[in-house]
């Protein structure tokens, strides 16, 4: 640490003795780097220490206390390697804090780990198993027929709250998903169902719709066709949220639809703000997203389009897929 210091005193004094301000300009971000190396040293626990934080950190969740294990958060990433011993913990509130961590992580390498999870006892284990999964990879789903097989009978069993674990069943193994998801969806008794927490419910049929529709299920398919001509808000805000799931051209096209809708979502504000966002500006995101539009406006997930931008979206898509 001392010569680190002393390197960066001669690094800045050969830059006032050459007098030139492009040998400062040089010299100056070797300083700066080999200063934020040193603190960066100092700051950061090694892999030892780390672990015995984590270790520390779960013993303390069995007792009740989640403050130590919510200071970690930020350094998910660096605990992957760690979180696996803990995967099959017999405290289910050490597994829970285990999930959220690879969800914070936002990293493939939680894959493994989270398809493991699916097949966990606890139901709220698996829900944010399969949510993490979905959002990172889903296609995993597909090499895991016994973890797909689990999930499948925890949604069967009514597991069914986060929307997410419904959707991933729509990338698994026909043979292990099929039974269950045409269960949710023939149901008369239709429980709600979330894609994010703060996202309107919708039935679950229309999670099963989804996943069934991109399974190539012909009835699916029709139904989720029809669907897309409901006028209900929430259930065009899901569809919009859920259209990297959703890969036939008719429904797609029938989407073009929602760049009409011009009634206030509350999408992209701040808590406590007051959106202009409308669903149409939600439909320009998703369609251009999704099908790599290509269009000379930059998008936002703030700002309302004009007229003008909304039809040339409305062009692209007409482009883009044939019908």
């Amino acid at each position: 640490m001392y010569a680190g210091r002393r390197t960066c005193r001669w690094q800045r004094l050969l830059a006032i003795v050459a007098g030139g301000s492009f040998a400062a300009l040089l010299l100056s971000p070797l300083a700066t780097a080999q200063e934020k190396g040193d603190a960066v040293s100092q700051s950061q626990p090694s892999a030892a220490a780390l672990a015995d934080q984590l270790d520390k950190a779960m013993a303390a969740v069995r007792q009740g206390n989640y403050e130590p294990i919510s200071e970690l958060t930020e350094r998910a990433r660096e605990l992957l390697p760690l979180l696996v011993r803990y995967a099959n913990d017999s405290a289910v509130e050490v597994r829970r804090e285990v999930v959220a961590l690879l969800r914070a992580a936002n990293s493939p390498g939680a894959v493994p780990v989270l398809v493991h999870m699916l097949a966990d006892s606890d139901a709220e284990v698996q829900q944010a198993a399969a949510a993490g999964l979905y959002r990172l990879d889903p296609g995993a789903l597909a090499k895991h027929p016994a973890a797909a097989k689990a999930l499948a009978q925890s949604v069967a069993g009514g597991n069914t709250a986060s929307a997410p674990s419904v959707l991933l069943l729509g990338y698994g193994p026909a043979a292990s998903v099929l039974p269950a998801l045409q269960k949710l969806h023939s149901q008369a008794d239709q429980s709600p169902t979330k894609l994010e927490d703060w996202t309107p419910p919708v039935p679950v049929r229309l999670a099963a719709q989804v996943a069934l529709s991109r399974l190539g299920d012909p009835q699916a398919r029709r139904a989720l066709l029809e669907t897309t001509s409901q006028k209900d808000l929430a259930v065009r805000q899901f569809l919009l949220g859920v259209v990297r799931d959703i890969d036939s051209p008719e429904v797609l096209h029938a989407l073009a639809a929602f760049l009409d809708d011009t009634r206030l979502t509350g999408s992209g504000a701040p808590s406590g703000a007051e959106s202009q966002r409308r669903l149409c500006d939600d439909a320009v995101n998703a369609l251009v997203r999704r099908l790599k539009l290509k269009v000379d406006f930059a998008l936002s997930d703030t700002q309302p389009y004009s007229a003008a931008q909304i039809d040339q979206v409305r062009a692209r898509l007409s482009e883009a897929i044939p019908r």
